[in-house]
């Protein structure tokens, strides 16, 4: 039996569940993106705050009213929220399947050879 690296095995089995697997790692990648940026908007909230006229804001959006501004960044935090948490609920329903997917195909593909065909497991 060869020494293969266990990524290499996992990608091995979730070669039918390509689609699948790709789709989980993007929502992985997208949640972790959505978690990250509402730091980057706590930045640009205390830019609005100093700089008030003259912040990033201001200059990308045009909008001149701190408050706007402010309000504005607000807007940007729920919806950076809502979206973690849908790509989250994504992930998880994805990651979750995959494994069940992983987990019969190698318990009853490997033990029980009848019970896939007979049943249609697989």
């Amino acid at each position: 039996m060869q020494n293969r690296h266990p990524l290499i095995q996992l990608l091995k089995y979730t070669a039918p569940h390509k689609f699948k697997f790709i789709l989980a790692c993007i929502s992985s990648v997208l949640n972790k993106l959505c978690d990250i940026v509402p730091e980057v908007l706590i930045g640009i909230a205390i830019d609005v705050v100093v700089n008030q006229q003259h912040s990033v804001i201001a200059k990308l959006s045009g909008i001149q009213d701190p408050y706007t501004q402010l309000y504005f960044v607000g807007v940007l935090t729920v919806i950076l929220w809502i979206l973690e948490s849908v790509f989250e609920y994504c992930y998880l329903i994805l990651w979750r399947s995959l494994a069940q997917n992983y987990t019969t195909c190698t318990a009853y593909g490997n033990l029980y050879p009848f019970t896939t065909t007979r049943f249609g497991i697989l």
